[in-house]
């Protein structure tokens, strides 16, 4: 369920005074995400609000935008379909949460809209490095700050539909102070990777888990594999409901 208030929420987001009896706990992960023990989730974002709740708290989901209405002018936009450029749809199978159309804008404003998509975010045989003792090019400023703009929506992405990119997104970011042409192609790359998986989307389901057990995570790691450091690169995925949620 989504709903829009006329101005923003104070009485939650800058006070944290909590309006009426909702008694909505304020989680220690998010500001601006509230739990109540009865399963409804809230969350806030300027004169937005997004409330999750299980079918067991219908009535008293019902009895929260009540609440809220009394306090707060709010307009009831129903079960929401977007939130913070994520699409939201739902079938008989669970939720799936997509990024199509946040994937299209930032391809057209890189004129990449007509670029050819690849198969894996980074190319397994480039490794990236300062490149300066390589013959590497810095960066003009103005490029810098494209580059970085590119490396931000990016990372968007990756933490809200697409953990897939997220190896690719934590080595580019490396080089946001001093970034070097490769470091600009391999961005792009990934952006040519998005654009053959944009249609991609998290399912999430509940189907034959245990709620009660529902988070399974993996984690794997290489062994000294940085060229630059000699570090090991380690990396997870944490599932729930049988989708990536981290």
């Amino acid at each position: 369920m989504g709903t829009r208030c006329n101005g923003s929420v104070p009485g939650w987001n800058r006070t944290r005074n909590r309006p009426g009896n909702l008694d909505p706990l304020l989680t220690l992960a998010d500001p601006n995400l509230y739990l109540r023990s009865d399963g409804i989730l809230i969350r806030l974002y300027v004169d937005d609000i997004s409330m999750s709740y299980p079918a067991a708290a219908t009535k008293a989901t019902i009895e929260v935008k009540a609440k809220l209405s009394e306090k707060y002018k709010i307009t009831n936009l129903g079960p929401p379909r977007h939130f913070l450029s994520i699409e939201i749809h739902r079938d008989d199978t669970g939720i799936s949460l997509g990024q199509k159309a946040y994937i299209t804008t930032i391809l057209r404003r890189l004129g990449m809209e007509n670029t050819h998509g690849v198969s894996t975010p980074m190319d397994p045989n480039v490794k990236l490095h300062l490149a300066e003792d390589r013959g590497g090019k810095d960066l003009e400023q103005e490029d810098i700050t494209d580059y970085q703009a590119v490396v931000g929506s990016l990372m968007y992405a990756a933490l809200a539909t697409q953990p897939d990119i997220s190896y690719a997104v934590a080595a580019l970011s490396r080089y946001n102070s001093r970034p070097f042409t490769s470091h600009m192609t391999t961005a792009k790359r990934v952006l040519q990777y998005l654009k053959s998986t944009a249609d991609f989307q998290l399912h999430f389901t509940g189907i034959g888990i245990d709620i009660g057990n529902s988070l399974v995570g993996y984690s794997d790691s290489d062994w000294a594999n940085d060229r630059a450091d000699h570090k090991s690169q380690a990396g997870y995925v944490f599932l729930a409901s049988n989708g990536a949620v981290s």
